[in-house]
C-alpha cells in the first residue's frame, strides 16, 4: 500500500511538470515518510489547505485533480497522513506508521 502512495504521487508529478522528479523513502523505528519532490509550479497553499483539510470545498477553493485526493485518502486509511514542504523546490510527502 505504500508503493501505491508513492507511485501515484510520482505519477502526479511526472504528469505536471517536464522537470526530473525525485522519490525518496526514509524509514526509522514508527514511520516511512515517502517524499516525492519535483522544480515544478507547486500546489498552490490554498489546494494544500483543501487537501489537508484545513480549509472547505468552494466553488473558489477546490483541487485541481484527484491524485493528491488519492495519495491523501490511502495514506489517512494507513494512520498516516499527507503534508506538503517546500524546500525551493515542492514536495509532498506521505507519513506512514510502520506496523
Amino acid at each position: 500500500m505504500a508503493s501505491d502512495v508513492g507511485e501515484r504521487r510520482r505519477e502526479s508529478g511526472v504528469a505536471r511538470v517536464e522537470s526530473p522528479v525525485t522519490v525518496r523513502a526514509t524509514l526509522d523505528e514508527t514511520t516511512v515518510d515517502i517524499a516525492v519532490s519535483d522544480s515544478g509550479d507547486g500546489v498552490p497553499k490554498r489546494e494544500q489547505a483543501v487537501i489537508a483539510g484545513g480549509l472547505s470545498i468552494s466553488q473558489l477553493d477546490h483541487s485541481r485533480g484527484l491524485g493528491l485526493w488519492v495519495v491523501s485518502y490511502v495514506a489517512e486509511s494507513l494512520d498516516g497522513r499527507l503534508r506538503f514542504e517546500d524546500d525551493g523546490t515542492e514536495v509532498v510527502l506521505a507519513d506512514l506508521p510502520v506496523e
